[in-house]
């Protein structure tokens, strides 16, 4: 659930609290698929973001230090390094964020799997592509990233059932855990009342599970399973 929607609304805060005001120093990449920001944060302390978006594994990590090499190293976005950043959006019912900046710059991260991309756009215009090889992207409108969803026991009866249809952000780990419950043998009423309890405990959870489920190793917002590790901060 590391690109999970319910994760990003817990993640996209904590990154608000520790970034806004500070400003994007350096924007590079030095391997492929792999891009580094570093923010000059209160105290000129440096913030790293790493986004590795490998087409089998994409994901963000926040690591204390990184080294730049002197070889094969290129600088991306320069559109947006020296700017200070103001704000950071969450999308609603998306794996995607933007990091907004002076002078209407944006950087979107659309953590879409293996069709991830980071994107820069002035106003809500896409500029620049990370991943040149989803040249679709440049057509993305910010504002039309938001997807709301009716998520009532009305709109899932009208789905009969298909929780899917009204909570498509569950992800493969929610999936797997209403399989186990025996999910599709229970009555419409039953099934509404275990999809509205987990949409709950996802929006309402502070801590981050790592888990063994049915033979696997999971991130997880749910401590289901064989919980390995807990931890208290997105980051």
């Amino acid at each position: 659930m590391h690109n999970n929607f319910y994760f990003f609304t817990l993640l996209v805060p904590s990154l608000r609290n520790k970034l806004t005001n500070s400003k994007l120093i350096e924007c590079f990449s030095q391997s492929k698929d792999e891009l580094i920001l570093v923010f000059n944060t209160s105290g000129r302390k440096k913030f790293y973001i790493k986004a590795s978006l490998v087409p089998e594994f994409t994901c963000l990590s926040f690591p204390s230090d990184f080294a730049r090499t002197k070889k094969n190293s290129i600088n991306l976005f320069n559109n947006l390094v020296g700017r200070q950043l103001t704000d950071i959006t969450q999308f609603e019912n998306e794996r995607s964020f933007a990091f907004h900046f002076t002078d209407s710059y944006s950087l979107l991260f659309k953590m879409h799997g293996n069709r991830s991309n980071i994107i820069a756009f002035n106003n809500t215009t896409a500029t620049e592509l990370f991943k040149n090889n989803f040249p679709i992207d440049l057509t993305l409108n910010l504002p039309d990233l938001h997807r709301p969803i009716v998520q009532n026991k009305e709109a899932f009866l009208a789905a009969e059932g298909n929780y899917m249809k009204v909570f498509p952000t569950f992800g493969k780990l929610v999936k797997k855990y209403l399989k186990q419950l025996n999910y599709n043998e229970k009555g419409i009423d039953e099934q509404w009342e275990m999809v509205r309890q987990i949409d709950e405990r996802l929006k309402s959870t502070k801590k981050f599970f790592t888990i063994k489920f049915e033979g696997n190793i999971f991130f997880s917002l749910l401590d289901i399973g064989e919980v390995v590790q807990e931890e208290a901060n997105p980051v």
